[in-house]
């Protein structure tokens, strides 16, 4: 038979037969013609079933899937492209995607923030600590200067405002 009436019989584009020839994932006689017993055995031994789509089209766990490469396809692509586009928008105006920019900003404030006061702790106990020689009130006072330093911080991390999104600055 020829290439469209195998194409014909597997349910399938004679294109997805000329591939299979070429590929090497089924054999033609000498004359170029198939034999459909021979090649339906080598396309089931030669040929990766997660690979195959459903007959007509589609693809094997959703056979009302558009064919690849058809219309239909590249507008389902398309249609999908659009809808991911609006709900990334729409969780954007809702505040729960903020610039990546911006996340880095107030990352480095904070992370400055949090240096300067953590460096500032030697300076405030060097006074206090000059007499001292046990090691036990030495550490306490260094750990009670440490913890009111990061409390404050993390107070005023909590107190501080949340981003402002790209919605919201531009509306102003």
């Amino acid at each position: 038979m020829t290439q469209a009436e195998y194409a014909r019989h597997r349910g399938i584009t004679r294109q997805a037969v000329n591939v299979a020839l070429k590929s090497g994932r089924i054999t033609a006689l000498p004359d170029g013609r198939i034999d459909a017993e021979v090649a339906d055995r080598e396309w089931e031994e030669r040929t990766d079933p997660v690979m195959q789509r459903e007959p007509g089209g589609g693809c094997p766990d959703n056979p009302f899937a558009p064919a690849p490469g058809t219309l239909a396809y590249w507008r389902a692509r398309w249609l999908q492209f659009q809808t991911e586009a609006l709900e990334i928008e729409l969780a954007r105006m809702r505040g729960e995607l903020v610039p990546v920019a911006e996340v880095r900003t107030e990352f480095f404030r904070f992370a400055r923030e949090a240096r300067d006061r953590i460096l500032a702790v030697p300076a405030r106990v060097a006074s206090l600590l000059v007499n001292k020689v046990d090691a036990a009130e030495i550490k306490a006072i260094l750990e009670d200067e440490l913890r009111a330093a990061l409390t404050a911080l993390s107070r005023d991390l909590r107190s501080a405002p949340a981003p402002v999104n790209g919605a919201e600055r531009g509306a102003g």
